[in-house]
This record gives structure tokens, C-alpha cells and sequence, in this order.
């Protein structure tokens, strides 16, 4: 749950002065609850689909119904127009477009954890697992979403249902030797890319090399599981 500095950046009064530099975003346009992205984007919502959707939201009930909700964000990684889209898309409408690489959906995950949105989490996670079995979605960012919720489980049916996952050459071939390389394992610590070590939380990170050196991409997961579980107990 946020702490209290983060829970101070509410602001629940009527909007500043600069109001010029805010953007109406097209489609969330109508409700009694304001949210303010941090790239200056504002979306409207009915405030009782944020009461539901997490405990820090709900905590605005007791405010007078008469004072204008409003809520600005900052965070430039997590909490971007990308982003509050899609959180609001899984809360309003219980919905969200899970394929390929999943644009900005391991920043929602994060978005989710900061704000204790865990109903929503869960929802997204539930998705997420259906869309790697039916085979909708790249299988190591599906790896990184679910590392990034702390999720272990989902972790492991990407590796079980993808043992053999391989890296696909990069949309820009300008032979950045940070880029992983086309066609090695995407579970090999020799070709992960910056992006990937980056990304991932480091006892995953250490659970899936240690599996993957085990030399048996049959057991990958299984193997996945039993040393995350002996890292989380340390």
C-alpha cells in the first residue's frame, strides 16, 4: 500500500491554474473522480469503480460529496497516460488486450501493486494465464509481468508451456550488442538482454538461471519453482 508521502499527492480541490497544459483524454471523459497522469493527461471516472478497485481510492468515501475528487500522479515510468489507460479499461470495464508483447502491461502490474488494486491484479493475472496457454503472448514478457507481481505460479506456467522459448530478432537490426540474439533460448542468462536483467526482480532472475543451468529444458519449471521457493524463504 502507498505510504503517506505518496497518499499526500492527492489533491482534492479544484483544479490549478496551469489546466491549460492538461490533455483530455478521448475516451474517459464523464464521472465524479479525476486522475491526473504523469504526463499530463486527465481521465474521468465514476469514483465508486476506484472505491472498488482498491483500498487507497476507497479511503476518498468519507470525503463531503461536494468537493471536487481529483487525483495527480507522477511517476513517469508507472503511472503514464499508457498505463492509467489500461488500469481504468480493467476496472471499468473488466477488460484488457493481452498479445504479443503486451505493450506497457508490466507497468500496470507495478501500478496495480503501488496503489493495492489486488482485485485488479488478480483479474489481469487470471487473464494473463489464459492468454499463455492459448499462446497469445511473447513468453519471456509474460515471464516479466509475472515476476513483476511477485507471482511465482504464473512464472511457472510460462516456463512449463514455453520450455522452449527463443528470442525474435529486434524490429531495428543496427547490431547492438546489448540486444539478446535471435534464436538462443529467451531462458539462457547469456542472451538476455539489457532490457530483461533490467526488468525482472533479481531472486527471479537468479531462480531461472539456476534452473536453466540445470541443462534440462523438460524440468525448466519445475526446477524454476523449487529455488524461487528456497529464495523466498531466505
Amino acid at each position: 500500500m502507498p505510504d503517506g508521502a505518496i497518499v499526500s499527492k492527492f489533491n482534492w480541490v479544484s483544479l490549478c491554474d496551469e489546466v491549460d497544459k492538461i490533455t483530455n483524454d478521448t475516451e474517459f471523459t464523464e464521472g465524479d473522480f479525476e486522475i491526473v497522469s504523469s504526463d499530463n493527461v486527465r481521465f474521468k471516472v465514476p469514483s465508486y469503480h476506484l472505491f472498488a478497485a482498491s483500498a487507497v481510492f476507497e479511503g476518498a468515501q468519507g470525503l463531503d460529496s461536494d468537493t471536487e475528487r481529483s487525483i495527480t500522479l507522477f511517476d513517469s515510468t508507472i503511472e503514464t497516460a499508457e498505463v492509467v489507460r489500461l488500469f481504468l479499461h480493467l476496472v471499468v470495464h473488466g477488460k484488457i488486450a493481452l498479445e504479443g508483447y503486451m505493450p506497457h502491461v508490466k507497468e500496470l502490474v507495478l501500478f496495480l501493486g503501488k496503489w493495492d488494486c489486488e482485485r485488479a491484479k488478480r483479474h489481469l493475472l487470471a487473464k494473463l494465464e489464459n492468454a499463455v496457454h492459448r499462446g497469445a503472448v511473447q513468453a519471456h514478457i509474460a515471464w516479466l509481468v509475472g515476476a513483476n507481481a511477485d507471482d511465482p505460479e504464473i512464472c511457472r506456467i510460462v516456463l512449463a508451456t514455453y520450455p522452449d522459448a527463443t528470442w525474435v530478432a529486434p524490429k531495428v537490426q543496427d547490431g547492438n550488442l546489448l540486444w539478446s540474439t535471435p534464436g538462443d533460448s529467451a531462458w539462457s542468462p547469456a542472451s538476455w538482454n539489457r532490457g530483461f536483467w533490467e526488468d525482472a526482480p533479481k531472486k527471479y532472475l537468479f531462480a531461472l538461471a539456476r534452473a536453466y543451468g540445470k541443462g534440462d529444458c523438460s524440468k525448466l519449471a519445475s526446477e524454476f519453482e523449487r529455488y524461487i521457493k528456497v529464495i523466498s524463504e531466505i
